[in-house]
């Protein structure tokens, strides 16, 4: 301060004087104050502003400046976003770049049941999972199935829209809960806030979203239908499939790898390797 201002730092270092208080009427409490040379305050005056002014900005700078969390919260409305727009366009590749490794993990078992998995096996799943299977068995071939893996099934379940494209535009972010690399948002359908959460994994420095986790919210429904309703999970499920399936219901309990064969298809599994979940999602 005394380099940039000599004339207030000379001011301030001059020692205070008090008046003669026994040959004067002036007040014993006045103490008097200095004065400043000519033309110090036209000098100061621009010093002074630009201090104020300065101070005022970096008061403002300051209030907008967020820290990680805020940061990774505003990526992670970017990246929903960026997958709710390709959902709306059925984008399957830029969505699928969008999903989390356990999204994608949960594709490839759904591939493996579809294929395989016994009645019995299937009815030790949850509701929600068993609907998905049955789902995909009505929807594609053996061979179909076959061909894919978990990404480019999950690529391929956008594109031709099984997944809800009007639930997945109406839903709005709210408070962010940060975990480390995960993330969990409260879910809003459109104005109406839930208790549901989104569920979100940062990948490779960039958060994707977990659409495996909305399947929660799908095991409640089907459980709340057979809570109401007193029916059993296949009930449920037949009737939540009906209208939705273009085979009998019954025929989807068997794995598609057997109905092939009874359709009078080869049977691929005897020359091919199963692929674990885990190579699918390479």
């Amino acid at each position: 301060m005394k380099l940039l201002l000599p004339e207030l730092s000379r001011v301030i270092s001059t020692p205070r004087r008090t008046t003669n208080v026994r040959n004067s009427n002036v007040n014993p409490s006045l103490r008097v104050v200095p004065r400043l040379p000519p033309g110090t305050w036209s000098r100061l005056r621009p010093w002074i502003a630009a201090w104020c002014l300065g101070g005022v900005l970096l008061g403002l700078c300051g209030c907008g400046v967020k820290g990680p969390r805020g940061l990774d919260s505003d990526a992670i409305r970017d990246a929903f976003r960026s997958f709710q727009r390709a959902v709306a366009v059925g984008d399957g590749a830029a969505a699928r770049e969008l999903l989390a490794a356990q999204t994608l993990q949960h594709y490839g078992r759904l591939r493996d049941a579809a294929l395989t998995a016994t009645h019995d096996e299937l009815n030790r799943q949850p509701v929600a999972f068993r609907y998905e299977v049955l789902l995909l068995r009505d929807r594609l071939t053996a061979d179909e199935l076959r061909a894919h893996t978990a990404i480019t099934l999950a690529e391929c379940a956008i594109a031709r829209g099984w997944i809800n494209r009007e639930l997945i535009a109406r839903l709005r972010l709210g408070n962010i809960i940060h975990k480390g690399d995960a993330a969990e948002a409260v879910m809003a359908d459109g104005d109406v806030v839930t208790r549901q959460r989104l569920v979100f994994f940062r990948e490779g420095g960039e958060w994707k979203f977990d659409l495996s986790a909305t399947r929660s919210i799908q095991q409640r429904m089907l459980e709340r239908v057979m809570d109401e309703r007193r029916l059993s999970a296949k009930q449920a499920l037949q009737a939540a499939l009906d209208g939705l399936i273009t085979r009998p219901f019954e025929s989807l309990w068997e794995p598609l790898s057997i109905s092939a064969v009874r359709r009078g298809e080869p049977d691929a599994s005897e020359t091919t390797t199963p692929v674990p979940v885990a190579a699918t999602v390479e």
